[in-house]
């Protein structure tokens, strides 16, 4: 019934003759029965002259029908719907049906509707081009009489087939007139003992039968061990991670059946994704895929630059870019610089033959170095050679279409890779893990059969859509009802535990979050309490008195080590010690994430340099109160030009969109500062330093207004909900302020945020002198509780928490101490510091 059971047999053939000391012996023809039809049509007699579809070709034509219908632009799963619709044709033509005996239901049934066109046009098209699906080759074979006399075997087996499809039935029967020797072969029932076990959960019930594999191995390392897992390919990467623990090894013995699909595997990711590289426009991740791919030209040569490029491109670049875009970049720089992609051009034609394409493809992609520079593991070999054959294989599709574009050729090798299924050629391991059908049919030594609930056997029912359902349901057809799918598992279950001799049932009462039950066709074995000690082998790990170390001093700055930051470095420290030894001292910054639209930091910079620029032209509110309303727009418009300029927005339609809502914040805060007194802007953005040891601050102070004769105010711009008492906290998270006051003059009496936020415009401050406005609080009217005695003591106070701070930084604190759990929301080094693996933050 399928090629698995095929290759073991042949296997399990010739292991017999080598028990018998057969040096020599006749070799046996060992089909899959779809293997058999192709071959008769291919090899023997031709009923006519047609070729016969593989099952890729037929998903192809079925493909172009269904996107040239009408509703193809309203399907949500083009492909499911193309399976679903492939699969319908071979229920009808295996149960002896035609696409006309469809009319008598077709009435109000849309579904039925769309599958009665699709299939007259495939039957049509298979017609006039002389194709022919495997169903029909074999619907031929048994109403041809002369072709089954003909038929050059003259003893045919049909191994362990759980079911025959009415037409394979026929066919059969049709054998039989002709005196051929046909035998059903069902493998003989094995001396048994079942035993069933119920465990907590699926994690459980995974992890018991790992150890009963392992105490199994240990006792017989020759024995046949099963472990039959329902949902195999959904749990296969669990399997690995339970089977590895559990014997201590990266490596266990065990051959896991299902393979995956050639997509899947990284290197042929990896080259897919250059088809979308060459697109008129990407997401810019997929061009930082490639430059930090380990399969392509550079990848260890040039490893460290590629990364530092990428950083770099993330930067300059916006999220959807183009190669062109990219290259732009370069211009003026080295060539050897250059990734090798934007140098390499790839010639596009109208329409070629596929040969054409597979041999530029492939030339294509060994330019940029492809499958990589260094050496291949065995998976990795194995997959490249397939890849290459799949392209050798490809050329047969131009019998279905002599030319094809370049869009047809890309979506053609992206469905091959996406519907090959691979499985890397290994040495062959005692313990096997299989899916239920693929375990029918084989004999084991030992077999566990996990996961039989009420949910996986019997499976629920699945009703092709495209067929009738009352149709499906009277002629039994494959999943079309519960009573058909009882009745498959029910014989299922029977063959697969008459292969053992000794056989393990086993289910979960809980899978994740779902309450199970066993599954009815099990009920009646007895329940055998489960014993862990039974099955568990100790792991032999000695058990040793663990040392602690508390790791929480880095070394200290000494005066050669270059340190950047300015007052970052400061709120760091004071937020987490953490977080300022890593960004400042180990330089952990993290990735820019590219963007079309502006984001919030834009935004702000926007806002800051709009302000600047209008600032730097306006000096007093004198002025500012001059203005007509005409002439304030016009220098508000200036300034947001300017700003938008400095930021280098390019997404025309989001700039001009932020124009306008900058324009209107600058509006709304200007009519607030006209409120405001006499003052007069004596300097925007200016540079000041503040030095403790060897360590200086660089800083800009967004503004500085004179109020009046030696009072001055320090103002810093945010666009979100500053608050003032941050300056007050004792490890005072928000220090650049009151770095500006000390680092500027003994002068300043008022500190404040320009809340310039929509809808949320505040002047939020503290005044020791009496200017006091919108949320400006005069110092004296504070809480003694939150503030210093005086005004002078209170610039005492933050001089001395700003040097102990800079002193903590400077002797190498590096305890991961957050200041409150907002710190760490808002961090991008939990990777590093993981503290949210150690403990539940409170």
């Amino acid at each position: 019934p399928n090629q698995r059971l095929s290759n073991t047999l042949q296997q399990s053939l010739e292991k017999e003759h080598e028990k018998l000391s057969h040096s020599v012996f006749a070799s046996i023809n060992v089909y899959s029965f779809s293997s058999f039809i192709r071959l008769l049509w291919q090899s023997y007699i031709f009923i006519d002259p047609k070729k016969i579809l593989t099952n890729d070709e037929e998903f192809l034509i079925w493909k172009k029908i269904i996107h040239e219908s009408h509703i193809s632009r309203t399907l949500l799963n083009t492909t499911k719907t193309i399976s679903l619709a492939q699969r319908a044709w071979h229920h009808l033509i295996q149960w002896g049906f035609s696409e006309n005996n469809l009319l008598s239901y077709i009435h109000d049934n849309e579904n039925l509707q769309l599958f009665h066109t699709w299939a007259a046009c495939f039957s049509t098209t298979c017609e006039r081009e002389g194709w022919i699906d495997l169903s029909s080759a074999l619907k031929s074979y048994t109403e041809n009489s002369e072709f089954i006399l003909n038929l050059p075997f003259q003893h045919i087996y049909f191994y362990h087939f759980i079911e025959l499809s009415p037409l394979q039935q026929r066919f059969v029967d049709a054998l039989r007139e002709k005196n051929k020797k046909v035998t059903l072969i069902e493998p003989s029932p094995i001396n048994k003992k079942i035993s069933r076990y119920e465990l907590n959960t699926s994690a459980d019930e995974l992890h018991a039968m790992a150890e009963w594999a392992r105490k199994s191995y240990d006792s017989n390392k020759n024995a046949q061990i099963a472990c039959v897992v329902p949902d195999l390919h959904i749990k296969r990467e669990e399997i690995l991670r339970v089977f590895s623990d559990v014997f201590c090894t990266d490596s266990p013995p065990i051959d896991i059946s299902v393979g995956s699909l050639l997509s899947d595997f990284p290197i042929i990711q990896h080259m897919l994704s250059l088809f979308t590289l060459l697109e008129d426009k990407f997401d810019y991740d997929v061009f930082s895929h490639y430059l930090r791919s380990p399969y392509f030209h550079g990848a260890e040569s040039d490893m460290a630059k590629r990364h530092k490029l990428d950083a770099m491109l993330r930067i300059s670049c916006a999220k959807t870019t183009s190669l062109k875009k990219i290259s732009a970049f370069f211009d003026g720089q080295d060539h050897n610089d250059v990734p090798l992609i934007l140098n390499e051009k790839f010639v596009f034609h109208d329409s070629a033959a596929l040969s054409h394409w597979c041999q530029q493809w492939l030339a294509y992609i060994k330019t940029l170095g492809w499958p990589g520079e260094r050496n291949l593991n065995s998976t990795e070999y194995q997959v490249v050679k397939r890849f290459m054959t799949l392209l050798i294989e490809m050329e047969d599709f131009s019998t279905i279409q002599h030319h094809w574009s370049w869009l047809e050729f890309v979506s053609l090798l992206k469905i091959l890779c996406q519907r090959t299924v691979f499985q890397a050629e290994k040495e062959k391991m005692s313990i096997q893990l299989l899916g239920l059908l693929e375990a029918s049919g084989m004999s084991f030594d030992y077999l566990w059969l996990m996961g039989l609930n009420d949910k996986t056997l019997p499976s629920t029912p699945s009703p092709n859509p495209f067929l009738p359902y009352y149709l499906q349901k009277k002629h039994q057809f494959p999943q079309a009802s519960a009573e058909r799918e009882y009745l498959f598992s029910q014989e299922l279950l029977k063959q697969l535990t008459a292969s053992s001799q000794d056989v393990v049932l086993s289910h979960a009462r809980y899978d994740a979050d779902k309450e199970c039950r066993p599954s009815p066709l099990i009920t009646q074995i007895p329940l055998i309490n489960f014993s862990q000690e039974k099955f568990f082998v100790g792991k032999n790990i000695q058990e040793a008195c663990l040392e602690k170390f508390l790791d929480i001093q880095a070394p200290v700055v000494d005066d050669n080590e270059l340190i950047r930051g300015g007052v970052s470095i400061v709120q760091q420290q004071a937020l987490c010690p953490f977080k300022s030894f890593a960004y400042f001292r180990l330089h952990a910054n993290t990735v820019s994430i590219p963007i079309d639209v502006p984001n919030a930091l834009k935004r702000g910079q926007a806002v800051h340099h709009a302000l600047d620029f209008f600032w730097n032209k306006v000096k007093t509110s004198r002025q500012l109160h001059h203005f007509s309303t005409i002439e304030l727009d016009a220098h508000i418009e200036e300034a947001v030009l300017f700003a938008y300029e400095k930021c280098h927005i390019d997404n025309p339609f989001f700039a001009s969109i932020e124009k306008i809502r900058l324009k209107q914040l600058l509006s709304e805060w200007l009519a607030l500062e006209k409120k405001r007194g006499v003052f007069e802007v004596i300097s925007t953005e200016k540079t000041q330093e503040y030095s403790y040891k060897n360590i200086t601050l660089r800083m800009r102070i967004d503004r500085i207004d004179q109020v009046a004769d030696n009072h001055y105010l320090v103002m810093d711009y945010k666009t979100g909900t500053p608050n003032p008492y941050d300056w007050l906290h004792p490890r005072m998270i928000e220090p650049q302020v009151p770095l500006y006051c000390l680092s500027y003059s003994d002068h300043v009496d008022t500190l404040c945020f320009g809340q310039v936020r929509w809808n949320e415009f505040a002047l939020k401050g503290i005044t020791s002198d009496d200017y006091v406005f919108d949320q400006i609080v005069a110092f004296e009217d504070i809480s003694i509780e939150k503030r210093c005695s005086s005004w002078k003591e209170q610039h005492i106070f933050w001089k001395n928490s700003i040097d102990q701070l800079l002193e903590a930084f400077l002797q190498g604190d590096a305890r991961v101490d957050p200041v409150n759990q907002t710190t760490c929301q808002y961090c991008d080094l939990p990777g590093l510091c993981r503290i949210f693996e150690c403990k539940p933050y409170d």
